[in-house]
């Protein structure tokens, strides 16, 4: 099931970043599977949801940061803290041979030019990276390259789709899924010779039957 809605919500690089910030979110969803979070997004209210959704767009910015900044840089790497609260920076920069902290980063996903400039939290030992946006230059806020706007899309255009892979909507799923072990097992068994091939056919049918009824019900316990 976890294999299928795989394919489904993570077929792009920027899909899979979206997931990731999401596990990171919150500690209880570190390990989580697909449908894990599927049905997690399902079960939050409109303003959970929206809660979510820009406390995901911030760190799904970081994330995307990250893998550019490492794919274009050989002299020094850059890092997340393992704690998405950690005070201060939120990416940290080494030299590659040294592992000395050279650069310490603060990213802000917005488009509010005064905030990206002017945070409660500003320190000006650490450089303030924002989306396109809010940068300003003169105020010492340079641009990641990424626009806000984008990473909205991203984020939501995601949460849609893994509430379509939550518990509820997977009956069909289930069947086709039982379906296909239970069709590859019957046909073992006519090939061994322990069952004709109605035989074969009936057990398929009630397998099947029996596939679909039991993801509805744990669909329906779970929703």
């Amino acid at each position: 099931m976890n294999l299928r809605n795989q394919n489904v919500v993570a077929n792009t690089v920027e899909e899979q970043l979206v997931l990731e910030a999401i596990r990171r979110s919150n500690t209880e969803l570190r390990d989580a599977s697909i449908t894990e979070l599927g049905n997690y997004v399902r079960g939050l209210s409109d303003e959970q949801l929206r809660g979510l959704a820009n406390n995901i767009k911030g760190i799904y910015h970081e994330l995307l940061f990250l893998r550019e900044y490492n794919s274009s840089h050989i002299d020094t790497q850059a890092e997340l803290h393992e704690s998405t609260s950690h005070p201060g920076s939120d990416i940290i920069i080494r030299d590659s041979e040294t592992s000395e902290i050279v650069r310490r980063l603060q990213l802000k996903a917005t488009d509010n030019d005064y905030y990206a400039a002017h945070g409660a939290d500003r320190d000006p030992l650490i450089e303030r990276v924002v989306t396109n946006e809010a940068a300003n230059p003169t105020a010492n806020v340079a641009p990641s390259g990424y626009w806000n706007s984008e990473l909205e899309d991203d984020v939501t255009q995601q949460c849609d789709q893994l509430e379509q892979v939550s518990a509820i909507g997977q009956v069909g799923i289930g069947m086709e899924t039982g379906g296909i072990v239970s069709g590859f097992l019957r046909a073992k068994d006519w090939a061994n010779g322990r069952d004709t091939p109605g035989e074969a056919i009936k057990k398929f049918t009630a397998d099947t039957a029996i596939a679909a009824g039991t993801t509805a019900f744990v669909a329906f316990l779970f929703s």
